[in-house]
Parts: C-alpha cells; structure tokens; sequence
C-alpha cells in the first residue's frame, strides 16, 4: 500500500530520513525507503539536498507491528486474536450457537491484515421445511422462520368413503423440518335389512369392508324369502336390502276310489279354480271331499266321495200298485210285500 504524505521544505534545504519520519509517526506508521515513483523503483537517497517541490511514496508499516482482530456476538465480546502486520488470520473462534438461527462471520477475509478489526456475527432466522403427505405423496410444502406458527395449512386431500386429518394439528412454534401425514379413517357404511315394510336388522361395516354377519331372512308362511342383494363383499354406501318372497308351489291331488285322476298346482293362499269334474260311478253320486278351494295353503289330497242312488222298487197286483220299497243301488231288498 502506497501513501502519500505531504512536508514542506525550502529550497535548497537539506533532508535527512529522521525530517521524514516524523510526518508518518503523526499517523502512527514507519517506512524503510522513500520513493520518488508510485511503483517504489526510484529510491530517494540520504541526505537530499530540496531543489524544487517533489512528491514522495513510500510503503508504510504500523509503528506497531500487531494487528488485533476482536470478535463480537449479540454486543458482547468473546474471542480475541493478534496478528503480525501484514499477515492472516488461519483460525477463527467458533461462532456461539443461537438455537434456531443460522450464523457467519460478518468479515470473510482474513488476509494481508494491517489494521485493527472488529468482527460481528451475523445471525439469520432458520428456514424450516414443512411437508404434507397423503398416501405416500407429497401433496404440498410450506417453509417457515424457525418458533413461527404456520398457518397455510393446506386441506387433507379427499379420499372416496374416508375421513381425513393431518397427524399434527399444532403448528405454532415450529422449530423443526418437519413430515405431516394424512391420517384417514373409513367412514362407518349402514345396510338396512327390510322384510314387508319393517326395519328387521341393521349392520354397520367401515367403507369397502365385506359384511359377513348376514341375518336369516325372516320366515313368512307359505313362501321361499331371499334377500334383494346378495353381494355384500365390499360395501362403498349405506344399503337398504328388501327380503323379496316367492309364494311356494302347492299341488292338489284328486283322488276316486284310491287312484289319482287329476294334479293341479297353485300359489300358496291363491284360490284354484281349475275344478276337474268328479268321475261317474255307475248307480252313485259323486262329490269331492273339499269344497272351498279359494284360498290353498298346504298340498292337499282331494277325494271322490260317491254316494250310492236311491232305487225305487214298485209292487204292483191287478194293474194296482200295491207297494212300494226303497233300496240303495246295488243292495239287497230284504223288505218284500206279500202277494
């Protein structure tokens, strides 16, 4: 480092290097040669004898030769180090930690040091990283100061038959990077068993869960009952299952004299109509043994129930009829008259 110091002489004055020497002391520095050229190649020499005004350079030093480097934190002083004139710094004190800040050292080069120094730490906030997931993905991030509340929370994303929240619900005085997940719960599905218009059962079952506690169909005289739905495997929505009944199949037999002559086939509680005729009986009426058939609620045997006709025998004398019997037909007339 050149430096320019100015001293008057007079003409014809002569100068010896102590005349110099003490213009630099006034600020504090001494030098080994005085030059006539800023490049320091044209040395004055010892004693000069002023013949007209002249600029001199010279390269300074310290009239002390230590540089003191202090170091400063938040106003208060904790390291110290001394350097010879002219030379560096190699090793710098550890920056006191300050929880949840970062910090540097306000001054970075430590070389060719030549004047006393003050050095300060530089603290800045912490910038911490704050991480949604959902199902494994990353779904949003947010960065705050370190000890701030973070209040952009994002929504939990939508997930079809489930609730959802984050795993932390506190984010004030953040101090840490943190990993919020999504924590989902399957929302609780309602299927409704219904027999003939009444609520018979009701089952619960978390969404896409299979429901296996299936109760009976409740029985109904005279039918077969099923449920309406038979895929209970992976509920996704609240059901109403309806029992659905199939009237059984009732067969009434018609029976004569121990031989089946006529089958019909009718719904359970519907009426048959479809009434074969009795079969003849030679000298007989005949009837079924049934005579209501509006409303069949069970199989039913029919039979034939003949009645033998009344004959009538006429006895008769002289072109007069002098009696008469009555005799079922094909039986003994025991009853005769007397001529």
């Amino acid at each position: 480092e050149s430096r320019l110091c100015s001293v008057t002489f007079s003409v014809g004055d002569r100068i010896f290097p102590e005349d110099l020497e003490k213009a630099l002391a006034l600020s504090g520095m001494r030098t080994e040669a005085y030059f006539f050229d800023s490049d320091l190649t044209q040395e004055l020499n010892f004693p000069y004898t002023v013949s007209r005004d002249v600029t001199l350079y010279v390269q300074p030093r310290p009239i002390k030769d230590i540089v003191t480097v202090t170091f400063w934190a938040d106003g208060i002083q904790i390291d110290s180090a001394e350097v010879s004139y002219g030379g560096s710094l190699e090793k710098l004190p550890d920056i006191p930690q300050k929880e949840g800040f970062d910090a540097t050292w306000d001054t970075l080069d430590f070389s060719n040091l030549t004047q006393e120094l003050a050095v300060t730490a530089v603290y800045t906030r912490r910038v911490l990283n704050v991480t949604f997931v959902a199902d494994g993905q990353t779904v949003a991030t947010r960065q705050v100061s370190y000890g701030s509340t973070l209040t952009d929370i994002p929504a939990v994303p939508e997930k079809e038959g489930h609730t959802g929240e984050w795993n932390i619900s506190d984010f004030s005085g953040i101090k840490q990077d943190l990993t919020v997940n999504a924590v989902y719960t399957a929302k609780t599905m309602t299927v409704t068993f219904v027999a003939d218009g009444q609520t018979v059962a009701t089952r619960q079952v978390s969404y896409g869960s299979p429901l296996t506690d299936i109760p009976a169909v409740p029985e109904k005289e005279g039918h077969t009952g099923e449920w309406n739905e038979t895929d209970f495997s992976e509920i996704k929505q609240n059901l109403t299952v309806d029992a659905v009944y199939t009237a059984n199949t009732l067969t009434v037999t018609f029976v004569a004299d121990g031989q089946t002559v006529a089958t019909r086939q009718v719904s359970y509680g519907s009426p048959l109509t479809d009434i074969p005729a009795v079969p003849e009986k030679v000298g007989h009426t005949g009837a079924w043994s049934v005579t209501d058939f509006s409303e069949i609620k069970q199989d039913l045997t029919v039979d034939a129930v003949y009645t033998a006709n009344t004959m009538t025998v006429t006895f008769v004398a002289d072109g007069q009829t002098v009696a008469t019997r009555q005799v079922s037909y094909g039986s003994p007339l025991t009853d005769i008259p007397a001529v």
